[in-house]
């Protein structure tokens, strides 16, 4: 254990969050250890450190959540590989890490679509890699880091073969990356209120679920463009 490692571990120790520790818990977000520290203090704390791949290596074996947080935060991007992205994507245990990953490292990455579009082919049975493609998919959309029709006809398709999925989690990435699509441009909202009205002839509790969530929203937006 490192010195870095032990410095950090005590102060986060000292700053433990008991009532945002039970709200995770009861959210089912479950570590191997949970401080309750919020986003912006791990933030903070991430911005004493250079970007250094041997710390965050280090902080991602622990399984402790502060801990892989800052990981996310402090692994280079520029020396990110798809064995990594995978190994840490196959690891993810709750909807938490996988937002976390996402939104501070692999989004950021020029490796993104093509890990995004391999874990479109995962199983079902891999929940957390399933959601982490859709995360994924509607941060590239939303940051216009991947907007060509390839990719979008793509991510429709795949909303559209996992629809049926029990997983809330994957269900709500579902919804987030639909609507992102159906924020681009009038000729994407249609096709994305396509695919939710495809859903929704499935009249399952999963479809109905993606429909009620999307369709508003899409219409919503569909004002805007």
């Amino acid at each position: 254990m490192s010195e870095d490692f032990k410095a950090i571990l005590k102060k986060i120790s000292r700053n433990a969050d008991g009532d945002t520790m039970f709200q995770l818990l009861k959210r089912g977000v479950k570590y191997k250890r949970n401080y309750g520290i919020k986003l912006p203090v791990l933030k903070a704390i991430a911005h004493e450190f250079v970007p250094n791949e041997q710390l965050a290596d280090e902080f991602w074996a622990s399984d402790i959540r502060e801990m892989r947080i800052l990981a996310s935060l402090l692994q280079p991007v520029d020396l990110l590989s798809i064995e990594k992205m995978n190994n840490w994507a196959e690891n993810f245990n709750n909807p938490e890490i996988v937002e976390q990953c996402c939104i501070n490292l692999f989004s950021n990455s020029e490796l993104a679509s093509s890990c995004c579009s391999a874990w479109f082919s995962k199983p079902e049975s891999e929940e957390y890699v399933k959601m982490s493609a859709f995360v994924l998919a509607s941060l590239l959309i939303k940051n216009e880091q991947k907007s060509d029709d390839q990719f979008i006809n793509l991510v429709l398709k795949e909303a559209l073969n996992y629809s049926k999925s029990d997983s809330l989690h994957v269900k709500n990435a579902i919804i987030r990356a639909i609507v992102e699509v159906g924020k681009l441009s009038k000729e994407y909202n249609y096709k994305a209120i396509q695919v939710v009205k495809a859903i929704g002839t499935q009249n399952t509790e999963n479809s109905k679920f993606i429909v009620d969530g999307a369709f508003f929203q899409l219409e919503f937006f569909a004002e805007l463009l």
